[in-house]
């Protein structure tokens, strides 16, 4: 089995190919209004859950956090990525349904019965967590949390997701935009497009 200490580097090095470029352009209208409500729930004040009850929010923000944490830079948990889940909740969207939140209460319970002490899940110190996850890293429920997790962090940040290009960054995209042949046909009037050494408009 996999150790979940290396997740984070194992992601960002193979994220292209795990993520799949097909599965990604047929899931893009999904995953755009998801990444579109992570960004709402981000920009509007104190944020707040609407879809996942707060004990699902705690478990589902505290694993995110895990599969991808925050040290030198931000992870899971600055990138928003509990409102993505949460609006996939709602919308039965990318497979998050009963089963899927079903497994998440059961992180709970697994960890009531691991260690009596604690509330749940996300009440454990950080190596216990991590103790907790790699003992369902080879389970259909954690392959999907961490679709959702990488989905969640990749999303444009014009969007909402992807707060301040967390994950832009931390896969090294640079997001410029890129005109193609004849220059000023159909982009003469892209905002600020500039033609033969001219003033932006």
């Amino acid at each position: 089995m996999k150790s979940i200490d290396s997740l984070r580097r194992r992601l960002l090095q193979a994220a292209p190919g795990t993520l799949g470029l097909a599965w990604m352009a047929a899931n893009a209208p999904v995953i755009a209004r998801a990444a579109e409500h992570a960004g709402h729930m981000a920009m509007t004040g104190p944020a707040s859950i609407s879809h996942l009850s707060a004990a699902e929010a705690d478990v589902a923000a505290a694993a995110a956090a895990q599969i991808i944490p925050s040290d030198d830079t931000p992870g899971a948990r600055e990138a928003g990525v509990v409102y993505f889940i949460d609006y996939c909740a709602g919308a039965g969207a990318l497979g998050v349904g009963p089963e899927f939140l079903e497994s998440l209460r059961g992180l709970d319970a697994t960890t009531r019965e691991r260690f009596p002490d604690v509330a749940g899940f996300a009440q454990l110190s950080s190596a216990r967590q991590v103790e907790v996850l790699r003992s369902i890293e080879a389970t259909p429920f954690f392959a999907q949390l961490h679709r959702l997790v990488v989905v969640g962090l990749l999303a444009s940040p014009a969007y909402g997701g992807n707060r301040d290009g967390v994950g832009w960054k931390l896969i090294g995209f640079d997001d410029a935009h890129i005109y193609a042949p004849p220059f000023g046909f159909y982009d003469a009037d892209y905002p600020g497009f500039i033609a033969d050494g001219g003033q932006a408009s």
